[in-house]
Order: structure tokens, then C-alpha cells, then sequence
């Protein structure tokens, strides 16, 4: 079942829409779930109050007055009604109070434990499923927020004054706190998200998503791209020394594919205006190398030089497909020990077929790619010492990892 098709996440988002907007589909939704003894009689009967008004505007207002359990009364509700839908207008009025001073995904977590959702799933079966959907979409939140997407919010927003169930929720002017378009942002591009999480049987296409997007769906063929150090995982999260949930991500991703899956990385990209040279990621070399076919596409103008030798690409090992053999191609094989084999004779030195320039102290630091006259390209993974008596440790892709120094060692960089 689609992600965002699942009755768990719709029921939760049903909560949120209701924060923002008046919308009697998540009424509907939300007041029932978990039961509170209020069926579709009563919520017609809501929106029956005031004419023009819909149900949701209705509860709330009413459960803002000054005596509302008379004015539910007054409105022909029962007492006991009346008592089951103030209970209810209060837990909306709780939670605005969240949303305007938390984080999405900490009020969608308090949404689940107020609303009594927790203790209702804990009652039926796959409750470790359900309760991992909602963390996922958690995740989602977290996320879609940080990622810093601004949508136009919708002609339906809700704009309501200050109130005695709400008054630390809105400003005076009855304008939401900056928190509440958060909240509206992160429904619209959960929107967004749920229009591409639907299928299109029939129709011929590649659909583009992000991994988030594409938990719950499975797929003939999967084309995960960008599979590259400091890219996936991301260089922020290799710093810190947390790749897992970046490893996890990756996982939902490749088991999307039922037949097919295409990993894909780049040798070079350019990243804020400079041209990086990558290793591949650390997630392709966790695969049994058994399961991998690895296909080493070169630029054309180096694979015929006798004296270029693949990159790490073809460390990761795996099996080679003879088709791949062209003059625009070259295969690493893993030999007995390991190493790489090529069918061209054994380099004495290593070309790096981009262009580059001397280079200066300013590129001398940890990080930055370097080209060596005779070991090729490397990544530097430490430095000492400054002016002459600098030193550095360069991890080259061909002959790993040499400690040079840099007066000496006539060092490029890729321009």
C-alpha cells in the first residue's frame, strides 16, 4: 500500500489539517478516530449551527465561547454530546498551543499521544507497523522542514482571533504565529508528495522522488543516483560520524526494486563552482560483491591513453559484463589477491584526463582533491606543518594512501 494511502498516516494528518484549517473531511476523520461516541448525525448537525458555516468552524467556535458547555447545549446538542465535543475542541485548542511554539515533528508526535491514537493502535494487530509508519513520517517532517520549502499557503487558512482556549496560540491581530505556516508549509508539500505517491497504472514514464517519497512502493527497475562519498552519506553527516539513518534511507531505497536496481555515481561534479573528483559510496562497497555487475563508462578521451588506470569505481569489485567492452570503456576484474587487472599494460604513471593548475597553499588543505604527476589523482586526508615543512597525506585512487611533501611533490588541482 502506498505510504500516504495508509489509514494510520492519513488519520494523524487529519489532526494537523484541522490545527490550520476548517476542513470537515478531517473532521470527520479525527473526531472519530479514536471513538468518542460522535457519529455523522451530530457532526451534520454542526454544521447546521450557523449558516455558511462548516462543521469544523462550528465546533470551534462554540467550544471558544465563554460558557461553552451552554452553547453546546443551546445549539440542541445533548448533555452528553455536548460534554464529547467540547472534550474534543479543547484537545484541538491544546494542540495549537503546540503548534505554535514546537517543530512539526515534535507535534506530530504529542498529535499521536493526546489524541489517544497510541493507545488505539496498541489495541489491533501490526502495531509495530503502524507505530513505524507514524516514525517515519516523523522523519518525513523533520526532513521537509529542514529542507527550508516555501509554499504559497491555501485561500482556506484559518484566521481566527484571540480566544480563551487559544489565547497563547495566536497574536493580537489574530494572525498565526510564524510556527503555524510552518505547519501550513509542511501540509502542502505533504500534499505534493501524496499526488506523486500515486500510481499511474498504464502510463509509461519515469517517476522522480525522493527516498522519503518512495517508502511503500515498489518498482520493476530503481535508478538510485548520486551515489557518492560526501554526497550519500552526505558530507555533514560523515563529519559527525552518523551515517546510519543516511545507510537506512538507502536500504528503503534499493529494496524498492523488484527485478532491476541501477546504482549510479559520478566521477567528477561540480559542487559550488569548483570541480570535486568523488570516490564512490561507502554503501555500493557494503553489497555482496557477488550481487554487482559494475560497469566503468570513461571519458572517451582517456580510455584510449595506455597510460590511464581506472578509478576506485572499479575497486568495488563484482562482475564485469563483456558486452560493456568498447573503446569508451574499460573493465576492472578482481584477480585472486584483489587487485585490479587491466587489459592494457601496467601503467609507470597515472594521467588525470581534466584539465588542472599549480597548485597554491589555499588548495593544500584537508579535503581538497589533488593531482600527483605520477600517482594521479587523490583526495588529502591530512595535513602538517606549514610553508616548507608542509606535509600531506593524499589518499590517491590507484596507489592509496602516500604522505608527500608538498614543496617536492609538484601538486595540481582539477580546474
Amino acid at each position: 500500500q502506498r505510504f500516504f494511502a495508509r489509514r494510520e498516516v492519513r488519520d494523524v494528518l487529519a489532526y494537523l489539517q484541522l490545527l490550520v484549517r476548517d476542513d470537515d473531511v478531517a473532521l470527520r476523520r479525527a473526531i472519530t478516530t479514536p471513538s468518542r461516541g460522535i457519529g455523522p448525525k451530530t457532526i451534520a448537525a454542526l454544521g447546521n449551527v450557523t449558516a455558511g458555516s462548516s462543521a469544523a468552524a462550528a465546533l470551534c467556535q462554540l467550544a471558544d465561547e465563554a460558557e461553552p458547555e451552554r452553547s453546546f447545549r443551546e445549539a440542541g446538542f445533548s448533555p452528553a454530546i455536548a460534554e464529547r465535543l467540547l472534550a474534543f475542541g479543547r484537545l484541538l485548542s491544546s494542540l495549537r498551543g503546540v503548534a505554535a511554539k514546537k517543530p512539526v515533528a515534535e507535534l506530530i508526535g504529542i498529535t499521536i499521544e493526546r489524541s489517544g491514537y497510541t493507545a488505539l493502535l496498541e489495541r489491533e494487530e501490526n502495531t509495530d507497523d503502524r507505530l513505524g509508519n507514524l516514525g517515519e513520517l516523523v522523519a518525513a517532517a523533520k526532513e521537509i522542514v529542514s529542507d527550508g520549502v516555501e509554499i504559497a499557503t491555501s485561500k482556506t487558512e484559518v484566521q481566527r482571533p484571540a480566544t480563551k482556549h487559544g489565547a497563547d496560540d495566536v497574536n493580537a491581530s489574530g494572525d498565526r504565529p510564524e510556527k503555524f505556516d510552518e505547519l501550513r508549509s509542511f501540509l502542502d508539500r505533504l500534499a505534493l508528495l501524496a499526488d506523486a505517491d500515486t500510481d499511474r497504472d498504464g502510463v509509461d514514464g519515469v517517476r522522480l522522488m525522493t527516498l522519503h517519497a518512495a517508502k511503500g512502493l515498489e518498482f520493476s527497475v530503481v535508478f538510485l543516483a548520486g551515489m557518492e562519498e560526501e554526497l550519500f552519506p552526505h558530507a555533514t553527516s560523515i563529519a559527525g560520524g552518523d551515517v546510519e539513518e543516511e545507510r537506512r534511507l538507502c536500504y528503503v531505497g534499493m529494496t524498492r526494486a523488484r527485478q532491476q536496481l541501477f546504482l549510479s555515481a559520478a566521477r567528477s561534479r561540480r559542487i559550488n563552482g569548483r570541480e570535486r573528483w568523488l570516490e564512490p559510496s561507502r554503501f555500493i562497497s557494503e553489497i555482496d560483491p557477488r550481487l554487482i555487475v559494475v560497469r566503468d563508462y570513461l571519458n572517451p578521451r582517456a580510455a584510449g591513453s595506455k597510460h590511464y588506470a581506472s578509478s576506485s569505481f572499479s575497486s568495488l569489485g563484482g562482475r564485469t559484463n563483456k558486452r560493456q567492452r568498447s573503446k569508451n570503456s574499460t573493465y576492472a576484474q578482481r584477480t585472486v589477491n584483489g587487485s585490479s587487472r587491466h587489459s592494457s599494460k601496467k601503467a609507470t604513471a597515472v594521467k588525470f584526463p581534466g584539465s588542472t593548475r599549480p597548485a597554491i597553499a589555499d588548495d593544500l588543505v584537508e579535503g581538497s582533491t589533488v593531482v600527483h604527476p605520477t600517482f594521479g589523482p587523490g583526495k588529502i586526508t591530512a595535513a602538517s606543518g606549514t610553508g616548507e615543512k608542509l606535509k600531506l597525506t593524499v589518499r590517491f585512487r590507484k596507489t592509496g594512501v602516500k604522505t608527500v611533501i608538498a614543496k617536492f611533490a609538484n601538486l595540481k588541482v582539477p580546474v
